[in-house]
């Protein structure tokens, strides 16, 4: 009668069940890796924008018109008229509301404020 010894080791179909399942998971982790750099990356722009907006508006507030290292512009206008009937050495004394408007590199608008001149006299 011929034995039959037993061998130890995995089946063909066995190791090629542990490979594909294997890869499926590790293509997922490269994939979740993936869309977190791109996330990442899109956070650190948005962050970036965002602290330099609030340095402009920081600057415009104070009446700063040196925003030459941001990509802003500030545009000044008057924002409320002086009473006629004061005097004019209270006229050339009194602070001032100027309203601004704080453009990006297109022209267009990105934030309206207000902010107190001094008078020039000071």
């Amino acid at each position: 009668m011929i034995q039959i010894r037993r061998q130890k080791g995995f089946t063909l179909l066995e190791v090629l069940v542990a490979i594909t399942l294997t890869a499926l998971v590790m293509g997922s982790v490269f994939s979740l890796q993936s869309q977190s750099n791109r996330l990442a990356y899109q956070s650190s722009e948005k962050i970036d924008d965002t602290v330099n907006r609030r340095a402009a508006l920081n600057l415009a507030w104070m009446g700063v018109k040196m925003l030459d290292e941001l990509p802003y512009q500030v545009e000044s206008k008057e924002a409320l008229p002086i009473p006629e009937q004061l005097s004019d050495k209270i006229k050339d004394n009194m602070l001032r509301l100027e309203a601004f408007d704080l453009l990006d590199e297109n022209g267009e608008v990105l934030h309206s404020g207000v902010h107190l001149k001094k008078p020039k006299s000071l």
